[in-house]
């Protein structure tokens, strides 16, 4: 009798456990579904954007205009080969702005506005430290990309560093931010949280946005059906990228 009772108390046990690890491996899809939708679509005035990203093409050519001092050349590559392997996108810098798709620019914006040939924004830009651009076709895939980086604006390396590495993923079409302050994704760089670390969340929202059945404009509703529906997010939650 006491070997009946320690069985069931055990097999109590055991299902306790699991339904735990279920409901926290449930809780853990969900935010990972709220923070790439959040990250993936543009809202403004209450409109929300199709989505946009890189489709057909091979290799991305980027080019820098200015010092970019943020990160050494060693730890950039590195964080180009860690985009390459996520997205299966290539980068490839370029000799010359008139051919490049990616445009890095360090300097202040009235030169990026110009050197671009992108519209200045009607809103006051004086105080900004930094601001993207994009241009996509009719099917709201990407065809140039370009950010600017105030130096003056910028009061330390560490930021810098947050700058440079958001807006290159805003670049590929993260264009928006997430609730998570310690995603590099936030709106801000967070001294206590330290986001300018590309970490292993980050990741996942980027490779789930160029996993091949999430298509360049796609509405909200559409990619909310598809990723929650139909997409495996429990193996992608446990990828250690």
């Amino acid at each position: 009798m006491k070997i009946m009772r320690k069985l069931f108390y055990l097999s109590i046990t055991i299902l306790l456990l699991h339904t735990i690890s279920v409901e926290a491996q449930s809780v853990k899809i969900d935010k990972m579904i709220n923070n790439y939708l959040n990250v993936a679509f543009n809202d403004i005035n209450g409109l929300t954007f199709p989505l946009t990203k890189w489709e057909n093409v091979d290799t991305i050519k980027y080019f820098i205009v200015g010092n970019q001092k943020y990160l050494s050349e060693k730890k950039w590559n590195a964080f180009l080969s860690e985009i390459e392997i996520i997205s299966n996108l290539h980068f490839h810098e370029c000799k010359t702005i008139t051919n490049s798709e990616i445009l890095i620019y360090i300097g202040d914006l009235k030169s990026f506005f110009e050197i671009s040939n992108t519209d200045v924004p009607q809103k006051q830009t004086k105080e900004l430290s930094n601001w993207s651009s994009k241009r996509w076709n009719s099917k709201y895939q990407l065809l140039w990309t370009g950010f600017c980086i105030v130096p003056d604006k910028v009061p330390s390396k560490q930021i810098g560093s947050y700058y440079l590495k958001k807006l290159f993923l805003k670049s590929l079409g993260m264009v928006s931010n997430s609730e998570n302050e310690y995603s590099i994704y936030f709106r801000y760089y967070n001294y206590n949280a330290n986001n300018s670390t590309f970490s292993r969340a980050d990741k996942r929202l980027l490779k789930l946005h160029y996993n091949e059945t999430i298509k360049a404009g796609m509405t909200f509703q559409e990619v909310k059906l598809l990723i929650t529906e139909k997409m495996d997010l429990e193996s992608l939650s446990r990828e250690k990228l």
